[in-house]
């Protein structure tokens, strides 16, 4: 029989410092049922490491926290329960702990464990070994104060750790980790079930094994994880582990896939022999056939499913257990689509400024000689279609004498007039003459100034579901005639306001909206083949994100429209100040702009209806 071996368990703690001697927490003593009412707040965890001890401190808002502490296994830890205490976001974090410097904490885990009817902070204090403890309470502060463990051996030196790491360094793989108590193990050809006794002993859990599980072990370990020399003593030997709550069953690794997969062939089996159930299932909102496919892979190779698209209903026939997965899912998507209300509201706005000046002018120079050829000399305006500068000459000489004809009374040489008329305008007319009307000069001054604003404002709403396209037309429709070989014909084009909307409501109650908006207006200055008017075509496409209720507008279809015309006589029209007896001018400022407000309402299903609009 192989020698004893020794028997290596936790290490004994040597006798901790005097503060921190071991001992029971003692229970708080107890307190008024009206201040156990009373919550307060965490308002500081901190962690300080002092000579043989680590120490720490919860500090709260009132001097009388009530608290509790428990010590626990596997992993090891210490568990602070304060009661009534309510823990600030804050201080919701992890506090890790240097453990080169021989504390026995390992990390420090504050939560807030329970918020009713009682609020209570659990902080959970992992520990590296099993050491002496005790709490006190000091006035708002809890105190807990852990002895540290025992000495650890001595690190290895620089250069044979900085070797030993690139002996290691082509191993790299993930490591488990590890947080058992730490143990000591120094034998030579011991049997493997009683080193596993001994580790059973020690992480006080229950481990079976079976007749397959034989053989000797040589092994020396120092102050490591009891799991982290199980696992490296099994997976030398071919073996391998199955946890079933607190009981280890160790087998070789061979015979525990074997039933694993028998395991699998025997549910596999089950299934197959499993009677199959049909089930109807009838959808309320969403499209049996869309669901069909989302469906499917929830099925068994058994499994069919079908679609009745006059009830919109689907049928499946599988295992109970498949059954039930997918009604949960159907109940899952067949959820009642959003509906989005879109108010717009088109404020079309248009401003108009028109200024003219224009001058006509012309006379008459006639004078008798006493040739017979040529018998009267005279001086006046172009000939042609241009009108008479006064419509009814000034008085003159008996009739013999005064020029009686439109030919004799002269034309105008610059006829430039302003675009005047009934109720527009205004126009001066100055006429010189001689007294027998043999010299006649006729001045007519004209302007003209126009301005004007408008507003027209529609408020369309329309109704669509959640990533559906919702369509907003206003505007009207222009009819002209075509000509061609079949005869004539009427045609129309299109001269209106568009909007497109496209809406998707968000899980937090915004709606992302894609958006086009088009103004189409007719021009008839230009006109194709001389009869139909051209369209002005002005377009915008965009995608918004706005809270429901609330108002987002679309700009930028904007128009300006300056012309500045002067007609006038070539050269003489640019002489400064005397040119403008020889031109008229014609100015024209005209601005329209279209605006768009769009508001997404999401309507709410109220009593099993839907909202009104």
């Amino acid at each position: 029989a192989p020698p004893l071996a020794e028997q290596v368990t936790p290490q004994p703690s040597p006798p901790a410092p005097s503060p921190v001697a071991p001992q029971k927490a003692a229970p708080p003593p107890p307190e008024s049922t009206a201040e156990e009412a009373v919550t307060y707040t965490i308002q500081d965890i901190t962690w300080q490491k002092l000579s043989g001890r680590s120490v720490i401190r919860v500090r709260t808002s009132t001097p009388s926290p009530r608290y509790e502490v428990v010590l626990r296994e596997d992993p090891l830890r210490l568990v602070l329960d304060v009661r009534d205490a309510i823990l600030p976001r804050a201080q919701h974090r992890i506090i890790d702990v240097d453990l080169e410097k021989g504390s026995a904490v390992q990390s420090i885990i504050p939560f807030q464990y329970r918020e009713e009817p009682s609020p209570i902070t659990r902080i959970v204090v992992r520990l590296v070994t099993r050491t002496p403890y005790r709490v006190l309470r000091e006035e708002e502060t809890i105190r807990l104060e852990i002895a540290d463990p025992p000495s650890l051996p001595a690190p290895l030196h620089p250069a044979e750790k900085e070797k030993e790491e690139q002996e290691e360094a082509p191993a790299e793989q993930p490591q488990k980790r590890y947080t058992g108590t730490r143990i000591s193990l120094d034998f030579q050809r011991a049997d493997i079930n009683d080193i596993l006794r001994l580790i059973a002993e020690v992480s006080g859990l229950n481990i079976i094994t079976g007749g397959d599980v034989k053989g000797e072990v040589s092994i020396r370990m120092v102050n490591v994880p009891w799991d982290q020399a199980l696992d490296v003593i099994l997976k030398t030997y071919g073996l391998g582990q199955e946890r079933i709550g607190n009981v280890i069953r160790v087998a070789p690794r061979e015979r525990l896939v074997r039933e694993q997969q028998e395991v699998l062939r025997i549910k596999q089996a089950e299934k197959l022999a499993e009677e199959l159930v049909t089930k109807v299932i009838p959808i309320k909102y969403a499209d049996a056939g869309e669901l069909q496919e989302n469906l499917k892979p929830l099925l068994s190779e058994r499994g069919i499913i079908n679609v009745d698209r006059r009830t919109n209903t689907l049928i499946v026939k599988d295992v109970e257990a498949n059954l039930q997965q997918v009604l949960s899912l159907v109940e899952t998507l067949d959820q009642q689509t959003p509906q989005v209300l879109i108010e717009a509201r088109i404020v079309e706005t248009s401003r108009s400024f028109e200024r003219q000046f224009g001058i006509q002018w012309g006379g008459l120079l006639s004078s008798r000689t006493d040739f017979r050829f040529p018998r009267t000399i005279g001086i006046t305006g172009g000939r042609g279609s241009v009108s008479t500068g006064i419509a009814n000459p000034p008085p003159g000489p008996p009739a013999a004498e005064a020029p009686t004809t439109e030919d004799e009374r002269g034309t105008f040489v610059v006829n430039l007039p302003a675009a005047v008329g009934p109720g527009s305008g205004a126009a001066l007319g100055i006429t010189l003459g001689h007294i027998n009307n043999s010299a006649l000069l006729d001045i007519q001054l004209s302007a003209l100034e126009n301005t004007g604003q408008g507003r027209v404002i529609s408020s369309p709403r329309i109704v669509t579901l959640d990533n559906k396209e919702a369509k907003i037309d206003s505007g009207f429709t222009i009819p002209f005639a075509t000509t061609s070989a079949e005869g004539t014909r009427t045609e129309f084009v299109d001269a209106n306001i568009n909007l497109t909307v496209t809406p998707h409501v968000t899980p937090d109650d915004f709606v992302i909206m894609q958006i086009r908006a088009a103004r189409n207006e007719p021009d008839f200055a230009r006109t194709a083949a001389g009869v139909a008017p051209t369209i002005v075509r002005r377009e915008a496409t965009t995608n918004v994100l706005v809270k429901d209720g609330e108002t987002t507008v679309i700009g930028g279809l904007f128009r300006r429209n300056l012309t500045n015309d002067v007609n006038g006589v070539p050269y003489l029209s640019k002489i400064p100040i005397l040119g403008w007896l020889f031109k008229n001018e014609r100015r024209q400022d005209n601005n329209d702009e279209l605006l768009i407000f769009i508001t997404p309402r999401i309507l709410r299903k109220r009593g099993g209806e839907q909202g009104p609009l």
